[in-house]
């Protein structure tokens, strides 16, 4: 198994040559050790590894969003949710959507080109707007959470009104 040690070591040499971010804040933002435990050497390929793990984070995110504007209406729950964002909020979901659409299918892209340089292009710049979606992802993780509290606050409410005599 790789050691992060060796594998941190390996990446600096990537970082000096590209100007990439610490292995530590990447690491901690996206668990890109963890990427690495199956291999018994460091790759040759870390940064495409690297990518794949950060395109993975931010794929993740895509079903959770997606329900907020397209509720399947066979659910409950969904539909709650649905209902809890404002046309205004859907829409500015949706850019959050098209905006992760885009770095998938570009990094769909960069494993057809095999390029290192570009590999540490992206590991650079999307690691940059990780930090700026991750804040327009709290908001809209906050107004979920939110709406399942006033949702929890009704039902309370109504069952003391039930039983209120």
């Amino acid at each position: 198994m790789v050691s992060r040690d060796e594998l941190a070591k390996e990446y600096d040499k990537l970082k000096l040559k590209y100007d990439l971010p610490e292995f530590d804040e990447l690491n901690k933002e996206f668990e890109i050790f963890n990427a690495f435990l199956t291999y018994d050497n460091v790759p040759d390929f870390i940064l495409r590894t690297i990518r794949r793990r950060m395109v993975d984070k931010f794929y993740s995110w895509i079903n959770y969003l997606h329900n907020f504007i397209y509720a399947n209406q066979q659910s409950l729950i969904l539909m709650n949710e649905f209902q809890q964002f404002s046309e205004q909020e859907k829409q500015k979901i949706i850019m959050i959507i098209n905006k992760i659409m885009f770095i998938n299918r570009l990094s769909v892209k960069l494993e057809i080109d095999n390029n290192e340089e570009a590999d540490a292009h992206f590991v650079k710049k999307y690691f940059i707007e990780w930090a700026d979606l991750k804040r327009e992802l709290v908001e809209i993780t906050n107004k979920n959470i939110q709406g399942w509290q006033e949702a929890m606050k009704k039902k309370e409410q109504k069952t003391q009104e039930f039983f209120s005599f």
